[in-house]
């Protein structure tokens, strides 16, 4: 697989690698809430390292396609638009819709609803969101500096592992924590989406540096800093080392999954691996999946108990999400490319094509 290939072609593995990340998410909530999905496997805490996941896919994937619009000089006015409008109806159905669900069953106040929906706040799962779109809105600033310095293409990678660096010693780890304490700012996880943006980079100049074996590697990495195996291994829990070393360990976890991501779309083997058709299923439903188990854990703790508890209450939140994603999540981003489409052609009628208004034209 090369990376022309990846340039010009949806990926499998991604979907897939997304589905492990929205794994890790729910399997972490479901143990910590005593229903473990896989009996006798702690899971608790780990939530975090799949999120991470998803921080540098999303960086990756996005970096990627704007990046491109870059080195064609088509990164104008119009696609910025189009770039805003498509994350908007990607998130904002779905989000508005559970808001206001929790809001009408008295989860919290219509007030408190709003201020998620305008990204001030960030309770429980959610805290995720403003992170999300505070990247967004930061991207194309990050890919016009990577542009600026195309001559030298390791330049860009380098800015951006060594901003990765300096972030992570820079933060405050008790930002990181599960014990519902996240930030909804972005500079602590930055270094996750920078690592992405990097491998974004690397790859679309025809820099494949990470095979099978180095995905081994990473893979291992992150089953031995689980939170679970890391306090069998050593006999404490990961949260109680030194807040430094939790901090490096966190961001280690970024580097890993974007060491995993440059293997999936460049190793055939690591690829075909990653885009077993469960997983891109469960990759599909991945951002439903995330938002509504975590409201479905208190009603399954009410009336499931057993063994059977966790593999009940997942399947049950599978089926829900994919309700969710074919009802709401998939009709919002069909309506969002069809006004995305009328702002397209209403922008080439008041103004024709203009390569100087670019402002990537020479």
């Amino acid at each position: 697989m090369t990376t022309k290939h990846f340039r010009d072609d949806r990926q499998p593995a991604l979907d897939g690698l997304r589905g492990i990340a929205a794994l890790f998410v729910v399997f972490s909530h479901a143990s910590s809430a005593g229903m473990p999905i896989i009996p006798g496997i702690d899971a608790s805490a780990s939530g975090q390292i799949g999120v991470w996941l998803f921080f540098v896919l999303s960086a990756f994937l996005l970096t990627t396609q704007m990046y491109k619009q870059a080195i064609d000089r088509r990164l104008t006015c119009l696609f910025l638009a189009d770039y805003g409008l498509a994350r908007l109806f990607r998130i904002f159905p779905l989000y508005a819709t559970v808001l206001a669900g929790y809001a009408y069953l008295g989860a919290f106040t219509w007030h408190r609803a709003v201020a998620h929906l305008m990204l001030r706040e960030g309770i429980g799962h959610f805290w995720t969101i403003p992170v999300e779109m505070k990247f967004y809105l930061a991207l194309p600033c990050i890919v016009i500096v990577s542009w600026l310095f195309r001559r030298h293409p390791d330049a860009s990678i380098f800015v951006c592992l060594g901003a990765a660096s300096l972030i992570t010693f820079w933060s405050r780890s008790d930002t990181l924590e599960s014990d519902g304490g996240n930030t909804i700012g972005l500079f602590p996880y930055l270094p996750a989406f920078l690592c992405g943006t990097a491998a974004a980079l690397s790859l679309y100049r025809g820099r494949a540096p990470f095979g099978l074996w180095w995905a081994a590697v990473a893979t291992l990495f992150t089953i031995l800093t689980l939170p679970s195996v890391f306090a069998g291994i050593f006999g404490v829990s990961i949260f109680n080392v030194p807040a430094a070393t939790v901090c490096v360990l966190l961001s280690l976890h970024g580097a890993a999954w974007t060491v995993i991501v440059m293997a999936a779309v460049t190793d055939r083997r690591v690829g075909d691996v990653l885009s077993a058709r469960w997983l891109q299923y469960i990759g599909a439903v991945a951002f439903p999946l995330y938002l509504l188990h975590y409201p479905l854990i208190p009603v399954a703790t009410h009336y499931l108990h057993g063994w059977h508890a966790g593999p009940v209450f997942f399947l049950g939140s599978l089926a829900i999400a994919w309700g969710a994603h074919t009802m709401i999540e998939r009709p919002g981003m069909v309506l969002g490319k069809s006004l995305r489409r009328a702002v397209r052609i209403a922008f080439r009628e008041a103004s024709p094509e203009d390569p100087a208004a670019s402002p990537f034209h020479p």
